[in-house]
């Protein structure tokens, strides 16, 4: 019995120990194991400049609390991360920002988990266009509204104001139509970006009625230079009297050819203009023994570019030149003694390239004396002097002839007198009789004369030059270049552009050079020569088989940016080297904001195009170079800034030539 007793209390005792070994396993809590921790952001969203950010870091697993902080890389200025994980702030700089976040968390032993980021910062939306361009009844008009920073794609609309009759606007900032009234129109306009950010702008238009012909009124001199059907060289140089209402009411013209004889001809005429300052003008004789259309655009102090403009086949008459207000009381010998320095292009008898600089001085009794040259005909420079006289001055037209004796002989010239300071020049000596030389071109007077040295070139200045290329591989191909030059005392550095039948290159060179009394320049590097006019402006020559023959300008100082191209300029082409150039005149109006609207009429070996309108953006560099940027614009090409209130485009086309534009 007490066996069979204990046994069972042995085994209660022995279940007891069982259950009670069991308890003792699970005498008190255990800690769970964490799950891991893990980041889940994976990306953030972009931010603007000055705008209001918020973005908080997200993770997984782990034990909370959470501890955020950055442990590699820098936050945009203006954002922190606090220790919960709120990225927040308002970023102060643009640009693209690589950090490294570490988060921890309270685990005993903590966990840890990193992750690097790239937060891109962009600019804020901006509308960068602060002015329209003035359109005309009748008229074509076409700008794009410019916007800067924001992201891309960006939706424009009129939120307030109405657009003048004819016009709209896409959602993509184009404005275009056809303006039918005249006045002013006050609009308030709309931009929003992907990121639905907004912001708006209030913008004036302004339309003029049907042309105003009193933008070309008193006495005016041209001088045009190009080519005929029969690709010879033609040169054309005249005085007008407008009337200020669509009437040339008298004028003289004198018209030299390489293939015919000179002309000099009574004329009278019309003209029309067609939107803001771009107007077309017909020339006739009373013997009809010549006649011609031009197309010109005047700037603001009335000066500007013509092109010839009725070769509407592309295998007629076309060329380029300049236009300039007369100065009646300039029309007298006496107010137009002094020192001068010129600059003239045109062909030798069989037709090669031909170009002169010189200097002379014209005292008050019409004596040029102390004549010095330097020419290039077809690739052989040399040197020359001269001497000669002017005659009387007409004056109605200031019109006046001169007479130069030099090495090679006797030569005549119109000369048309613009103001006490500037002249035309034309020879009117028969090419075929004589087998003199067919020129044109402009002379200037010096300032300061008899006075220049290496310190009269100091300092920034851009220079532009045309030439004919001539060599085997490339044979009457035109070339074009401009450049920004750096002197300093007799040494300098150049950098340019090059257009050589459309293939664009760059150079750098250096060297030195030294000024003479007179203002000739020359460099120790063989290159070209110059005359100069005043500090850093002068008119030179290449020694080359191309004949080089270019301007160069005093650049006013920088630095510049896009703002530094605003507001409206007129512009034009450089007499063409050769009969395939395009030529053109324009109407720009730039914003500053690197957007410009265009109005272009050009004539080219595919016929005439009118009033071509449309859009360019620009960039420009600190130091003045910059780009127009439109695949379908006779514009598209490189700009060098000389002034806020001029510039030149050396055009990317193969049959391109330089470009002038002014306020």
């Amino acid at each position: 019995m007490k066996c069979g007793r204990v046994f069972p209390l042995f085994g209660l005792v022995t279940i007891c120990m069982s259950l009670g070994s069991c308890g003792s396993s699970h005498a008190g809590p255990t800690s769970p194991v964490p799950v891991q921790l893990k980041i889940t952001t994976l990306s953030l969203v972009d931010g603007t400049q000055n705008g209001a950010y918020n973005a908080t870091l997200k993770a997984s697993g782990g034990t909370l609390p959470l501890r955020w902080s950055v442990t590699a890389g820098s936050l945009p200025s203006g954002l922190t991360l606090s220790d919960t994980g709120m990225l927040a702030g308002s970023p102060g700089n643009c640009g693209s920002f690589t950090f490294t976040v570490q988060v921890t968390d309270s685990s005993s032993v903590p966990q840890v988990d990193t992750a690097t980021f790239v937060l891109n910062i962009r600019d804020a939306l901006g509308i960068a266009t602060t002015t329209l361009p003035p359109g005309t009844v009748g008229s074509p008009y076409h700008f794009v509204l410019g916007v800067s920073g924001g992201a891309a794609p960006y939706t424009w609309s009129v939120i307030a104001g109405t657009l003048p009759q004819g016009l709209q606007v896409s959602t993509v900032g184009d404005i275009s139509g056809t303006p039918t009234d005249a006045g002013d129109s006050t609009i308030t306009v709309q931009v929003v970006d992907s990121y639905s950010a907004a912001v708006t702008a209030v913008l004036n238009i302004h339309i003029n009625a049907l042309g105003d012909t009193q933008v070309l009124k008193g006495n005016y001199a041209f001088l045009v230079s190009g080519f005929g059907s029969d690709q010879a060289r033609w040169i054309v140089a005249g005085s007008l009297v407008a009337d200020g209402e669509g009437n040339i009411t008298s004028g003289v013209v004198d018209r030299n050819a390489l293939m015919s004889q000179p002309i000099n001809v009574p004329v009278t005429g019309t003209y029309s203009v067609a939107t803001g300052n771009v107007a077309t003008l017909s020339l006739t004789s009373s013997g009809a023994s010549y006649s011609a259309t031009f197309a010109f655009a005047l700037s603001a102090n009335s000066d500007g570019r013509i092109i010839e403009y009725d070769d509407s086949t592309g295998f007629g008459s076309r060329g380029s030149g300049i236009l300039r207000k007369q100065d009646p009381n300039a029309f007298q010998i006496s107010n137009i003694a002094g020192s001068y320095v010129f600059g003239i292009t045109g062909s030798d008898s069989s037709g090669f390239r031909a170009a002169i600089v010189g200097q002379f001085i014209l005292d008050e009794s019409g004596n040029i004396k102390e004549g010095v040259c330097d020419i290039n005909d077809g690739g052989s420079p040399g040197s020359c002097y001269f001497s000669g006289a002017v005659s009387l001055v007409d004056s109605t037209t200031g019109r006046t002839l001169s007479s130069m004796q030099g090495e090679s002989g006797f030569t005549q010239q119109a000369l048309y007198i613009i103001s006490s300071s500037e002249l035309l020049m034309i020879s009117i000596d028969s090419v075929q009789d004589t087998g003199a030389l067919l020129m044109g071109g402009s002379i200037l007077r010096q300032s300061n004369p008899g006075n220049f040295s290496n310190g009269s070139l100091d300092g920034a200045a851009i220079l532009y030059d045309q030439a004919l290329v001539q060599d085997f591989s490339d044979p009457n191909t035109s070339q074009a270049s401009v450049g920004l030059l750096s002197f300093d005392h007799g040494s300098f550095t150049m950098t340019d552009d090059e257009n050589r039948g459309g293939i664009e290159t760059q150079h750098s060179i250096s060297g030195e050079f030294t000024v003479a009394s007179n203002g000739r320049a020359v460099s120790t590097e063989g290159g070209p020569i110059v005359y100069l006019i005043s500090q850093n402006q002068g008119t030179f020559l290449g020694t080359d088989v191309s004949v080089t023959f270019g301007t160069l300008e005093t650049q006013s100082a920088g630095p510049f940016a896009s703002a530094s191209v605003s507001g409206t300029y007129a512009g034009g082409s450089l007499v063409p080297a050769e009969a395939a150039v395009v030529d053109d005149i324009a109407l720009l109006f730039a914003d500053g904001g690197g957007n410009a609207g265009f109005n272009v009429s050009s004539s080219g070996p595919s016929g005439l195009k009118n009033g071509l309108v449309g859009t360019v953006s620009y960039t420009v560099a600190t130091t003045g170079r910059g780009r127009f940027t439109n695949a379908e614009s006779d514009l598209n090409g490189i700009i060098y800034v000389i002034s806020p209130t001029r510039f030149v485009v050396l055009p990317a086309e193969q049959n391109g030539g330089i470009l002038v534009f002014e306020h």
